[in-house]
């Protein structure tokens, strides 16, 4: 298993469309989302952690995603009111 944690701050909120869309490809190309948290300190900062099969299957998912229009659109929205962002790789120990 291939985890990924994510983590980003706003500026001011993100587009709410953007978690069902998000949902959609992740479910289509056998992407599990554990779950997205919000701060409970800060509202514009939210955590979100995936499973992906392994390295292969991330690397697939991302090679499909940067060339979609919609996913693409949608990423610069959300870019557009992001302060800060940073991904990590996760070991299950």
């Amino acid at each position: 298993m291939y985890y990924k944690l994510y983590h980003n701050v706003f500026d001011s909120p993100p587009p709410e469309e953007r978690r069902a869309l998000f949902d959609k490809f992740y479910k289509e190309h056998g992407v599990e989302l554990v779950g997205v948290f919000r701060n409970r300190d800060n509202p514009l900062e939210f955590y979100m952690l995936t499973v992906y099969r392994d390295a292969q299957h991330y690397q697939e998912f991302l090679d499909i995603v940067q060339e979609d229009p919609e996913y693409l659109a949608m990423t610069k929205r959300v870019s557009e009111v992001r302060r800060f962002s940073e991904s990590v790789n996760l070991e299950k120990l």
